[in-house]
């Protein structure tokens, strides 16, 4: 509905503001949070070259963190789902390497838990 776009729009205003807050602090945890959540939004709506970037962001942002965001295993998956996107759309092997990588650290969170994360793992497999 219209309400619901006025929203959506509404909120992404909001989270531009916070993100460029964020990059003026120098808030690496922030920016990193805004950048997983656009990402999943971008890949949702099946933007997945706008996600893609966010992610390629969020992993540059990342590098300056002491400790990766990882959210037992819910960032790997929606990585892995964009990658995969991408590799549909575009003939690269770079990103059939992203998506086992993906993969890869989504096995170390079932080892850990696979109530938590072994159904991500498969889903993932299943695409």
């Amino acid at each position: 509905s219209k309400d619901s776009l006025l929203l959506m729009i509404s909120k992404n205003m909001e989270q531009e503001g916070i993100l460029a807050q964020a990059i003026k602090d120098s808030n690496d945890q922030i920016i990193c949070h805004i950048y997983i959540s656009g990402g999943i939004e971008a890949y949702i709506f099946g933007r997945y070259e706008l996600a893609a970037d966010v992610v390629s962001k969020r992993r540059e942002a990342e590098k300056k963190l002491q400790r990766k965001v990882f959210f037992y295993g819910m960032t790997d998956f929606y990585d892995g789902l964009i990658f995969l996107a991408m590799a549909h759309k575009i003939p690269d092997n770079k990103w059939g390497f992203l998506v086992n990588k993906a993969i890869s650290n989504i096995k170390r969170f079932v080892q850990n838990g696979a109530a938590n994360c072994e159904h991500r793992l498969l889903l993932l497999q299943a695409e």
